[in-house]
């Protein structure tokens, strides 16, 4: 059976991420039928948004193959997962979380990576760096990943973005603090950060 885990930088956002999949696996006749449990299946979209049962809630949900997905956020403790994979996304807090730029690296160091490297699984961070010491640029400054950069602006003179070039909208208005700090940041999104092999030399 595989074991994936999901997680961002607050429990809040690990529990949209947990909705959101959920939701997805409801709506979708397709999936649905073949990966949602029969006892939830017969649910309506509202009640199995909301149920918690020791297959499906918001730490962790069973599929009908027998697949398992972990839910678990940079604030939680990740010993103890048996993973194959493990993705983060938005592990960067927002400057009104709770949680600090060190205590989110301090949890990849010390908790995600030993747990994902003793059990050999793969790993994939996605976002966007916001400071200079948060955890994207971290994972850039340990040179043991393989990194995949996007520039956040592809053309300065037409103020087009990269949402621009994926989804043809004509026109975006730089507003949020995450856009903002793109431009800052050499215009550069780390949109996809990749650890195929975690390498015995870490940078603890």
């Amino acid at each position: 059976y595989t074991q994936q885990a999901l997680g961002s930088a607050t429990n809040q956002q690990t529990k949209e991420i947990a909705d959101n999949l959920k939701r997805t696996l409801m709506r979708s006749p397709y999936l649905c039928s073949r990966f949602v449990p029969d006892n939830i299946a017969k649910l309506e979209e509202g009640q199995a948004a909301n149920i918690s049962t020791t297959q499906w809630n918001n730490e962790k949900i069973i599929l009908k193959n027998g697949s398992i997905i972990h839910f678990r956020s940079m604030q939680q403790e990740w010993s103890g997962l048996h993973v194959q994979k493990a993705t983060l996304d938005d592990a960067v807090p927002k400057k009104s979380s709770k949680i600090s730029d060190e205590e989110v690296i301090r949890t990849f160091q010390f908790d995600i990576i030993p747990t994902l490297k003793a059990l050999n699984a793969d790993l994939m961070v996605i976002g966007t760096p916001v400071r200079p010491k948060d955890l994207c640029n971290h994972i850039k400054e340990s040179g043991i990943f393989k990194i995949h950069c996007y520039k956040a602006i592809s053309n300065f003179e037409l103020f087009k973005s990269l949402i621009n070039d994926l989804f043809q909208v004509n026109k975006i208005q730089i507003t949020d603090f995450s856009s903002q700090c793109q431009w800052l940041m050499n215009n550069q999104n780390y949109e996809f950060i990749e650890g195929k092999e975690i390498q015995d030399k870490l940078p603890l």
